[in-house]
């Protein structure tokens, strides 16, 4: 909205680049989360609603979590979306991304709503959320697609190259947004875990899509370069001043959680982001933690169901550390230390195109 009101009264000047557009992006997210969320905290403690905790989680959490309100994730959303209509120039690429942003908030916010109802951390059922994801994932690519922003193509870093997927690019953008969606989620465990390695994974997109977005930029890199793709530097700065901003009150101790309503439309803004830039492969490296949560729940349950053994003190993995004697706020430290570490050899990775290695 501003961006265009700019454009209209001032045209091109310094307040319609992107780079400060991306910087007055982030600090209103930031802002309208550190306004909106004391009065979310209030709202859910007069109305007791708080985070059901599950009885197979770690016992301290029984009564260290127990009471804390839930749903933070409204002011996140709200944050994200402002600041985008605010800054952003709405092109294709940042629409695409709300096709799965706004769904999965809403599915998010329906799921917790569930749980309030009915007292207990089971909300939607597993399949119907799993379907829902993957209606919206197709919803998405099928976008892509018909306006023409991408090619069918999965790019290999270091390669160089793409490779033709065809019809198989439907599947295996569904398994990016769905996976990324469900692993951000099930990271949604400690106070400042999952929002603060999304805020980290986010930004370091943004900077992809930065660079191949600028046709100088990704010829030096040997990155394909996408028109348009410069844009979603805007959505990317407000998941991470809107992270600042929640942060502000979700680290530890948490005086709010997220919940599914912000967990689930993150994880699924960051798998947007990777197929918009082409760097799905890079999300396995870039958003490590998430794919570690992730893996080693399935170890488990595997392990479980054909050795009756378990693997893990107990999944997703965060909890294992925990269960070994680490403390809360030292494990969110570190996972995001290394979620930082990945990023930078996910750069590294992408600047070995230029040595033609």
């Amino acid at each position: 909205m501003f961006y265009y009101l700019i454009k209209h009264f001032i045209g091109d000047s310094t307040f319609s680049a992107i780079t400060v557009r991306s910087l007055l992006t982030l600090l209103t997210s930031f802002m309208i989360v550190i306004i909106l969320t004391p009065s979310i905290i209030r709202r859910m403690r007069r109305r007791n609603l708080s985070q059901p905790i599950r009885e197979c989680g770690p016992k301290t959490h029984l009564e260290s979590k127990k009471g804390t309100p839930s749903m933070g994730g409204i002011g996140i959303n709200i944050a994200v979306m402002l600041s985008c209509l605010f800054w952003s120039n709405l092109n294709k690429m940042v629409l695409a991304l709300f096709i799965i942003y706004i769904p999965l908030a809403i599915l998010g916010l329906s799921d917790d709503l569930m749980k309030f109802f009915h007292g207990s951390s089971a909300g939607v059922k597993a399949r119907t959320k799993l379907l829902f994801q993957i209606a919206i994932s197709l919803i998405f690519v099928n976008y892509i697609m018909r306006a023409g922003i991408l090619n069918p193509t999965l790019y290999i870093p270091v390669l160089g190259r793409e490779l033709m997927l065809g019809w198989l690019y439907f599947p295996f953008v569904v398994l990016v947004i769905t996976g990324s969606a469900n692993a951000v989620n099930l990271t949604d465990g400690l106070d400042g875990l999952a929002m603060g390695c999304s805020s980290i994974v986010a930004l370091s997109y943004g900077i992809v899509a930065y660079l191949t977005g600028n046709a100088i930029y990704s010829n030096y890199l040997e990155v394909p370069h996408i028109k348009l793709a410069g844009e979603l530097l805007i959505p990317a700065c407000a998941i991470l001043g809107a992270g600042f901003g929640f942060l502000w009150y979700n680290s530890y101790p948490a005086q709010i959680f997220m919940g599914d309503t912000g967990s689930l439309p993150l994880g699924g803004a960051i798998g947007g982001l990777a197929v918009l830039v082409k760097g799905e492969l890079l999300l396995v490296l870039i958003g490590g933690i998430f794919v570690l949560e992730a893996v080693s729940v399935i170890i488990q349950v595997t392990s479980f169901r054909l050795r009756k053994k378990k693997v893990f003190l107990m999944t997703p993995l965060h909890h294992h550390f925990e269960l070994s004697g680490i403390a809360e706020p030292k494990i969110v430290f570190r996972f995001w230390m290394i979620t930082a570490i990945l990023v930078m050899m996910g750069f590294c990775i992408i600047g070995l195109n230029i040595l033609g290695l």
